[in-house]
């Protein structure tokens, strides 16, 4: 049986310049894998888009499984950032307008580009990245959970790691919901409000 493509990439890159082509290489992925699919995705077409040599794209990452886990990688990164830092800034006296802005945050990642994020999270399963997602997924339920228990007054639930446990993969499952088969919703202000209104009736009292 043949084992698991690699997904590791070939090297890190170090300088300036060296950031500079992976990231207009994963730049070009997301166009690829987006807009034609991860059947159309080879290094060939990747490197056509980046317009750089595909020896360039090689140099970096051996197949495009590598590339996707990396585009996983970060969108990873930027969810972890985006919701931190809009957690951070909850203010205790507008908890609705607060849980508000966090469902917009990953609304707005999301919708920046719908159809790449379908075809990542059809992917998911064939990289190996599950594991990561699941950190991911652990560390946005504890950011949840703390502020569950320092920021909002009259909470109904008496088990907050298992409230903040399901709100995320409420809201999450919701929005990916929408990335699959409504993108148009996630740019919709109505969806923002009801995510937000579902999420408040089952947390406060």
């Amino acid at each position: 049986m043949a084992g698991k493509p690699r997904t590791a990439p070939r090297k890190k890159p170090r300088q300036s310049r060296s950031r500079t082509t992976v990231g207009v290489i994963l730049q070009a992925a997301t166009k690829v894998l987006g807009q034609e699919g991860i059947d159309r995705m080879t290094t060939n077409r990747v490197a056509e888009v980046a317009g750089v040599s595909v020896g360039s794209v090689y140099q970096y990452f051996p197949n495009k499984e590598s590339m996707v886990a990396a585009l996983a990688e970060r969108h990873i990164q930027e969810m972890v950032a985006t919701v931190g830092t809009t957690l951070r800034a909850t203010n205790p006296s507008d908890v609705f307008g607060s849980a508000r802005r966090v469902v917009q945050a990953i609304l707005r990642v999301h919708a920046a580009d719908p159809a790449f994020h379908r075809e990542l999270n059809a992917e998911l399963s064939r990289v190996a990245i599950l594991e990561r997602i699941r950190e991911t997924e652990s560390r946005l339920t504890d950011l949840i959970r703390t502020v569950i228990g320092t920021k909002f007054g009259n909470v109904r639930p008496e088990n907050l790691d298992l409230a903040a446990f399901l709100l995320v993969h409420m809201v999450i499952g919701l929005i990916h919901a929408a990335v699959a088969h409504r993108p148009e919703l996630l740019t919709d202000p109505e969806v923002a409000d009801e995510i937000t209104e579902m999420a408040m009736r089952y947390v406060l009292v």
